[in-house]
């Protein structure tokens, strides 16, 4: 399924419900060098959410934050990093603890928040600002990582007509250096 837009993603990121917002977010992106397998990471939640685990490591995915989905639709920086998160963070933490000294630079660079995208390995920061957004890539750059920014939420995929398929596209983004 491809959905554009801000959407919350539950279950296995196939469960996706689209949250109403158009204005601006800017995001700084982070891959690794290293990779993480998915189905290890989701084994690593299993095994700490079992069912003879410590009562406190036990939990479901809560209901979608109201004030999350609210600071979103305001383009609220502060109040979306207030509220982000992702499940599977500390898994893939565990998997490779370098994430968390990633996560915590780039907050030491001016990020408003740090997290894992997915399962990982990537590192996803937000940002106040474009400008911010682009002082934090300079800086993780200078230390020799690959970092780029975006905005979002943007549309999602579209259907071309078939007239225009045999026109020569041109990109909707632009390309950092």
């Amino acid at each position: 399924m491809i959905l554009g837009g801000l959407a919350e993603g539950r279950g296995k990121g196939d469960d996706l419900r689209s949250v109403d917002a158009t204005n601006q977010l800017h995001l700084v992106f982070v891959p690794q060098d290293q990779g993480l397998s998915t189905p290890a990471v989701f084994r690593q939640w299993d095994y700490a959410h079992r069912s003879n685990a410590p009562q406190e490591t036990q939990r479901t995915p809560d209901p979608l934050n109201a004030a999350l989905v609210s600071a979103a639709a305001a383009g609220d920086a502060t109040g979306v990093a207030t509220w982000v998160r992702n499940d599977l963070q500390s898994p893939a933490m565990e998997l490779l603890p370098e994430l968390a000294t990633l996560l915590n630079h780039g907050v030491d660079l001016g990020a408003l928040a740090g997290w894992v995208s997915g399962s990982g390995p990537t590192a996803c920061f937000l940002a106040e600002s474009a400008e911010s957004a682009e002082n934090l890539v300079n800086g993780l750059r200078r230390e020799h990582r690959h970092a780029f920014s975006t905005t979002g939420p943007v549309e999602g995929a579209q259907l071309i007509p078939e007239w225009a398929q045999s026109r020569p596209m041109r990109p909707r983004t632009r390309t950092l250096t």
